[in-house]
């Protein structure tokens, strides 16, 4: 039994006429079960090709590593979230508020925190809203409300079936479907 570099196992038989260790039996791995496969607010997706695409409002961070299958740099934000902006500089200025997107069928990303004591999706929200160090929140029903406040999201994937909704920040010029509420 040989277990490989990508994941795969392998049962494997020497062949004394061929002088070679010829493989019978091979299960093969789910690229994006490997985690960070596609790095920091990278979403894998094992039934897309490429697996790997950016969530709304984020680019490669590497544009060339990303083209070459190496998407383990991930990507970054096109534009800075509208709370962490400083509007002290003039009372004049307008900032257009975040929005929350939603992403459904996922696999929460890594490194979630729970927030006890908020009984829905409307709490969770409302909990988001008010810190602009949420970056991603999703209510499961089993578990109750999650939040992402760390500063990348990491091992995100969307599957075919199932999974979870997951509404992820973004600049209020980066919203587009199933926006949710502006923060």
């Amino acid at each position: 039994m040989f277990l490989s570099p990508e994941g795969s196992i392998k049962f494997k038989y020497w062949d004394d006429g061929a002088k070679v260790w010829l493989t019978y039996w091979e299960e093969v791995n789910n690229t994006c079960e490997f985690y960070g496969t596609c790095g920091p607010f990278g979403v894998c997706n094992s039934m897309s090709l490429p697996i790997c695409i950016c969530l709304n409002g984020f680019v490669p961070k590497s544009i060339e590593e990303w083209n070459s299958g190496n998407w383990t740099g991930g990507c970054v934000r096109e534009t800075e979230l509208n709370c962490l902006k400083n509007t002290s500089t003039s009372a004049s200025t307008i900032v257009k508020k975040d929005a929350f997107w939603q992403m459904s069928q996922m696999k929460l990303p890594d490194s979630g925190d729970y927030v006890p004591n908020i009984g829905d999706q409307e709490g969770c929200l409302s909990w988001c809203l008010r810190n602009c160090s949420c970056l991603a929140y999703s209510y499961v029903s089993t578990i109750g409300c999650m939040v992402w406040t760390e500063e990348d999201l990491l091992d995100l994937e969307e599957f075919s079936t199932f999974g979870e909704d997951l509404f992820v920040r973004v600049a209020h010029v980066d919203r587009c479907r199933k926006q949710v509420s502006s923060a």
